[in-house]
């Protein structure tokens, strides 16, 4: 799964999220942004798989970045999860 990104707790990428939410809602019909909290949720219950709830880019990294990501870049995160073995629950 990937999702949006709100980084509730940065007031710059929060406002930034927001800015662009409003852009996709109003522009494409959708593209809600959630707190990595909100997100997080969505997996209770799951194992994450590694790396776990991360910036969409850190699941396929290409080798040594050659820039910083930008602020628009890290508001995506992604996760891999399933469900545990019958004996973990």
């Amino acid at each position: 799964m990937s999702h949006y990104l709100d980084p509730a707790d940065d007031p710059a990428t929060h406002r930034l999220a927001r800015e662009l939410e409003h852009r996709y809602v109003h522009g494409l019909g959708s593209g809600w942004f959630r707190t990595r909290e909100q997100i997080a949720s969505y997996f209770d219950g799951l194992e994450l798989i590694e790396p776990g709830l991360v910036e969409l880019g850190d699941w396929w990294p290409y080798g040594p970045p050659l820039c910083p990501r930008s602020a628009e870049q890290r508001l995506i995160l992604g996760a891999l999860a399933r469900i545990p073995p019958v004996g973990n629950r």
